[in-house]
């Protein structure tokens, strides 16, 4: 079993359950899709939503009208669409799983996720095979176990207007470096090690979400796994209907990426509000759509 279903919701829901309610969905399932492999076998995808946007998805093959489940794990779809240049997508090597990946100009940071719709995906290629090429939107969501809310930084007004000053001189610079100017790339590397240098010194009297903050770095070896301090924007408090456990559900913000977070109330510390932090480790998802 997919050790993120508590932040859904199902952390304690009793194995014996299980068969009942994938009965229950394969009959009744409230979204389902398939895409046809080859002439003996579809791939399906079943989700069962627990709330707007959060659910459990059931994927396998139908093999001779029966269907093989293969995976079952929690889903979370996000809300915000971003247009992406190019989006790669690798089939994982076990299962019909796919991960997605691209590299986002504006954090500098290459984003590798799960992808949450799978089979939409290869109703695209197939189609994008035939010469209908379309450039992908994404939208970005995360399943976390466990979680800390911080306080925001405090900042004055003239503050708040340098750093916009400053991020707004940093995406020029990346976007010269990109089209390879040296001076560019220079500039951004002193200013890595002026930022290196302001942080040493100050972490020796000051706790390190004083000084940091926002980060977005990934975490252990699973390619898909980030550990994240964020601003929050919104906080959604939810229940599991099937087994009534109650869920936040976050939207937070890292240097302009939108992310749609989900946890379970039992694993998070502290009480989100807009405008303070959350802290933690997301299983990173996302959601593809070719308009």
């Amino acid at each position: 079993m997919n050790q993120y279903m508590q932040a859904v919701g199902f952390g304690q829901f009793p194995r014996e359950k299980w068969n009942r309610l994938f009965e229950e969905v394969r009959k009744n399932p409230d979204v389902c899709n398939t895409y046809e492999k080859n002439k003996e076998e579809d791939f399906f995808e079943m989700t069962k939503n627990i709330d707007k946007g959060i659910g459990i998805t059931w994927s396998g093959i139908i093999r001779n009208g029966e269907m093989d489940c293969q995976a079952c794990y929690p889903v979370v779809f996000g809300e915000n669409f971003s247009v992406k240049e190019s989006v790669n997508v690798e089939e994982r090597v076990v299962g019909d799983a796919y991960t997605g990946a691209f590299d986002d100009f504006r954090s500098g940071v290459f984003i590798i996720f799960f992808l949450s719709n799978a089979v939409e995906y290869l109703e695209y290629r197939e189609m994008s095979e035939l010469g209908q090429n379309k450039r992908p939107s994404v939208a970005l969501a995360g399943l976390a176990r466990k979680g800390t809310i911080l306080l925001p930084l405090a900042r004055t007004e003239q503050g708040a207007r340098r750093k916009v000053q400053e991020e707004k001189q940093r995406l020029r610079l990346l976007a010269e470096a990109r089209q390879g100017n040296e001076k560019a790339m220079e500039s951004l590397a002193f200013k890595e090690m002026d930022t290196y240098t302001k942080v040493s010194r100050r972490i020796r009297t000051e706790d390190i979400f004083t000084i940091v903050e926002s980060s977005f770095m990934p975490y252990g070896v699973e390619c898909d796994l980030y550990s994240v301090v964020a601003d929050i924007l919104a906080a959604e408090h939810v229940q599991n209907k099937l087994t009534g456990e109650f869920l936040w559900k976050l939207k937070i913000d890292y240097n302009g990426i939108l992310i749609d977070v989900c946890i379970n109330e039992k694993n998070l510390l502290g009480e989100p509000k807009a405008g303070r932090r959350f802290k933690g480790t997301i299983w990173l998802q996302g959601t593809l759509k070719y308009d």
